[in-house]
């Protein structure tokens, strides 16, 4: 008699929410979790993927420089998660800039989001350049008290709303919805504090921090700009005797959205002149 050749039959695993055991004595013994358990454990959902060496769901190959189009199987596809947001990833200068970088700073440049690699004075730096928005009595450039009171109330009041008509704001040159989604959807998941941290921001001034700065500055300008002063990013040169002023007169508030090549080409010339 032939023998029956047994078989398995793979399940995919059925999605579950994730009980919240944070407040669990057990939990508040450990204090903060380790970050390598879910390595000690079965990977939960895509864990059983994984095991069967998938490609698809949770190691789907790329081909191409890492942009915001490339190649899977064969196809087009729009990448959404890549930390190449002005597509200058294959950029030989800026690679060579890197290089550079690495050799005189260490393996620990370039660095990456405050949240991620810490803080440094000049992440403060670049905050402090950045936030003086309002008018003062010897600036009259930038938004009044009155306006700033009215978008803290609009932002309060409906959030979305306010968010998406900020979105579609930002760009004087048209970008498509798709970029004007992403960015509402940027705008929804970053700004929980938004009102209050635009408020805290009105008021400072820190021109003379600015004046102070020894690093080469580049300040980019958008000429129809409607979400800060273009007239704002114009003074940074009166100062600072060490910042280049690139404007460009048909953009608004992304330059690197709506004139990426010029953008490009600006920022290139700026690390090869002072890295």
């Amino acid at each position: 008699m032939k023998k029956q050749e047994s078989t398995t039959v793979l399940h995919k695993p059925r999605l579950r929410k994730k009980k919240d055991e944070s407040q669990t004595p057990q939990m508040k013994h450990r204090g903060m979790p380790d970050l390598f358990d879910k390595c000690r454990g079965d990977g939960g959902y895509f864990g059983y993927f994984r095991a069967r060496n998938d490609m698809f769901f949770s190691r789907p190959v790329l081909d191409g420089v890492p942009g915001p189009r490339m190649k899977y199987q064969g196809k087009d596809v729009i990448m959404w998660a890549i930390n190449n947001y002005m597509g200058l990833a294959g950029n030989e200068q800026v690679k060579e800039a890197a290089r550079k970088s690495l050799e005189q700073w260490g393996t620990f440049t370039p660095m990456g989001s405050r949240m991620l690699t810490g803080n440094t004075e000049r992440h403060i730096a670049l905050e402090q350049k950045l936030a003086a928005y309002l008018q003062k009595p010897d600036y009259p450039y930038g938004g009044t008290d009155e306006a700033l009171a009215e978008t803290l109330q609009a932002l309060a009041g409906d959030r979305a709303n306010f968010l998406r008509a900020l979105s579609e704001g930002v760009c004087a040159k048209e970008v498509g919805e798709p970029v004007i989604q992403w960015m509402w959807q940027v705008f929804m998941d970053a700004s929980p504090l938004a009102a209050q941290t635009l408020g805290e921001l009105g008021p400072l001034d820190q021109r003379a921090t600015l004046a102070a700065l020894k690093m080469p500055i580049l300040s980019f300008v958008g000429g129809q700009d409607g979400v800060v002063d273009p007239a704002v990013c114009r003074s940074v040169s009166d100062y600072n005797s060490n910042a280049d002023i690139v404007e460009f007169d048909a953009a608004g508030h992304a330059p690197f959205l709506e004139e990426p090549a010029g953008y490009h080409v600006a920022l290139v010339n700026f690390l090869n002149e002072h890295l």
